[in-house]
């Protein structure tokens, strides 16, 4: 009889105060609390016993000068982290700030764009994982040394939501200091990602078994991102029979650690198009989605090749009582 493991509790809290306007300026502060308990066992237990709390303070302001909207943002994070099993404790204290700002046309055309600066403490799994994760088939060994990640971003975009056909388009860059990401291994020096079973954290063993898990060890390194999103809804129809809508998407990111080598996983360049139909309480649709094929690859990888994802789907909204309804 095996033990199954035990989900994560979480506990989160957040405490909003409106302000009133004070020279055009409207905003809210507040505080955020969060406790997160992992306690997993048995054979897919990849993380000790351990607890990450996060207490938060922020402060989000906003004023429109006519057509003109601007925004900015201010966060503070105390965040501390410890394994319960060797008492290791991790402790970070995480800025972020951010800007934005939009302009909209009579004719409901807007654009804009937003600047952050971000910290993101790393998280329980990336810093005490020691095990089997069976779900990603990976065998997770975690560091407790990681930093803070420190992202500069910057997104610009160019909207229509409004009328019979609404779009949008937007490219973005971020620069990210100490990015955390799982690498796999090759102890052995021949040239392929390890391969391990279950009980590696005993054995020590690497296999010369393409079903086994895979080693990965979670390390950082500078890093960059880029990339786009297009996309287009048209209203085909909207009358007796329904309202159709037509979307078409597209969108892309590369990235590069520092020294030019590839960020592993990333996903390839995508395009999609699908149809949505909606007539009281029923609705259906329909995509298709080709993936490109992924030659951008990290050390150890190896290429994939495009493939198309197709789906449908149906739905009928059953109304209950008390306002409530079933799918």
């Amino acid at each position: 009889r095996r033990e199954l493991p035990r989900v994560f509790q979480v506990r989160e809290g957040r405490f909003e105060a409106l302000h009133e306007a004070w020279l055009g300026v409207e905003g809210v502060v507040g505080v955020q609390l969060q406790n997160r308990d992992f306690d997993a066992r048995g054979e897919e237990a990849f993380v000790p016993k351990s607890t990450q709390e996060s207490v938060a303070v922020f402060v989000v302001e906003k004023r429109d000068f006519g057509a003109l909207h601007v925004d900015a943002g201010l966060r503070y994070e105390d965040n501390q982290a410890e394994d319960e099993i060797t008492r290791r404790e991790v402790s970070h204290d995480v800025y972020s700030l951010s800007g934005g700002l939009s302009y909209q046309y009579a004719t409901g055309v807007e654009f804009g764009g937003t600047v952050t600066r971000a910290e993101r403490a790393p998280a329980i799994e990336e810093l005490f994982a020691n095990g089997p994760h069976l779900a990603t088939n990976t065998f997770e060994i975690g560091n407790a040394d990681l930093d803070l990640e420190t992202s500069t971003n910057i997104d610009l975009f160019v909207r229509r939501g409004d009328g019979r056909w609404r779009w949008s388009a937007g490219v973005f860059y971020n620069d990210i200091g100490n990015y955390i990401f799982a690498l796999e291994q090759d102890a052995n020096g021949d040239g392929v990602a390890d391969r391990v079973e279950p009980d590696f954290g005993d054995t020590g063993l690497i296999v010369d078994e393409e079903d086994a898990l895979l080693l990965v060890l979670q390390t950082q390194d500078d890093a960059r991102f880029w990339g786009f999103e297009l996309e287009s809804m048209f209203e085909v129809m909207d009358n007796r029979y329904g309202r159709l809508d037509w979307r078409l998407w597209l969108d892309s990111v590369d990235a590069e650690l520092d020294g030019g080598a590839n960020v592993p996983r990333m996903p390839p360049l995508r395009v999609g198009t699908g149809l949505e139909w909606r007539l009281a309480r029923w609705s259906a649709g329909f995509a298709a989605v080709r993936y490109s094929p992924q030659r951008d690859l990290s050390t150890l990888e190896t290429g994939t090749d495009g493939y198309t994802d197709v789906s449908l789907h149906a739905e009928y909204a059953l109304p209950l009582p008390a306002d409530r309804e079933l799918q």
